[in-house]
């Protein structure tokens, strides 16, 4: 018996393969216990509302579960989400996360205002009063030391010009810098 022949692959295809498997390896590197793509993780409580579950595209990660509010402007449902970009997110020892976490709402009356709260389940840490549509959290040594990769819990609310706010809460998975904070 012979084996058949196979003609081999033009050099393109092997670059996009080699590619490919570089690729997956930097996203394997980055941990954590990700289910939906380079450093997001899908989840989170909803109290009522339309629950919106994790997508991701290259780059960005969108995260968590969205609790809508009442109208504004004719009743309409205000609802609230974030991305994730530039991700992994990597936290150095002082200074902003590598990532911004982008805020975004429909329904109810427009102009919106965003409050973010972000929170490390682990000790307890919180960092509060970063406000508008696009921001980095500074996430110092006191807010997780000797730890490579940790989960942080994020809350964003939206409220609009009129009607109630929503409010959409998730997880991003966050790696420290090497060597910073005692990792």
């Amino acid at each position: 018996m012979t084996s058949p022949s196979v003609a081999p692959l033009p050099p393109f295809f092997k670059r996009n393969l080699i590619a490919l498997a570089i690729l997956m390896l930097v996203q394997a590197s980055c941990g954590g216990n990700d289910v939906s793509g380079p450093g997001g993780t899908t989840g989170g409580t909803t109290s009522g509302g339309t629950t919106t579950t994790g997508t991701t595209t290259s780059g960005t990660t969108t995260t968590g579960t969205t609790t809508t509010g009442g109208g504004g402007g004719g009743g309409t449902t205000v609802a609230a989400t974030f991305t994730v970009a530039n991700t992994p997110c990597v936290a150095p020892q002082t200074g902003n996360v590598s990532c911004t976490f982008n805020a975004a709402a429909t329904g109810g009356t427009g102009p919106y205002t965003f409050a973010w709260t972000f929170t490390n389940p682990i000790n307890g840490q919180v960092v509060t009063g970063l406000t508008g549509p696009a921001v980095r959290p500074e996430l110092g040594c006191g807010f997780s030391t000797g730890i490579v990769t940790f989960s942080l819990n994020v809350s964003l609310t939206a409220t609009p010009a009129s009607g109630t706010a929503a409010t959409m809460t998730g997880t991003q998975s966050i790696t420290r810098a090497a060597g910073a904070c005692g990792t």
